[in-house]
């Protein structure tokens, strides 16, 4: 009878922490963003973002109140390292989407040791695949 009690224990002891562990779900949370201007040209707006905790991780999104055949946002960096050295920058970043107001958030990072020294931010827009309604913005932010 006292194996008996061990074994229920035992097994009891090994499904608690079966589930315990399995069950878990780590909870994160969004990292917070500094918003760090907007500029805008006709009905397109362009908004850069940087990581509220450090400067490394650099957004950018471009909206349109009007549908576009093509909408987009590129991010262009220049990165230096620690002792202000230029360093190959971050992959420029493009993200863009067909028939939308909205290219969604594009996010370039300057790698581990770097900052960035200078970001730029273009957003272009297409309506009605006419290319003579294509506009560019620049955006800019020195640190």
């Amino acid at each position: 009878m006292k194996k008996s009690k061990r074994i229920a224990a035992l097994i009891a002891a090994v499904l608690m922490t079966v589930t315990m562990f399995s069950s878990a779900v780590p909870a994160f949370a969004a990292t917070p963003v500094v918003k760090m201007g907007t500029d805008s040209y006709g009905s397109n707006i362009v908004t850069g973002y940087r990581s509220a905790v450090n400067q490394t991780e650099m957004s950018a999104r471009a909206k349109s109140n009007n549908k576009a055949t093509r909408i987009a946002t590129t991010i262009i960096t220049r990165t230096v390292d620690s002792k202000g050295n230029l360093v190959t920058p971050a992959r420029n970043k493009d993200l863009g989407k067909d028939n939308a107001t909205d290219s969604g958030i594009a996010t370039v990072t300057s790698g581990s040791g770097n900052h960035f020294e200078y970001i730029y931010i273009l957003c272009a827009a297409t309506y009605d695949n006419n290319l003579n309604h294509c506009a560019s913005v620049p955006f800019s932010y020195e640190f």
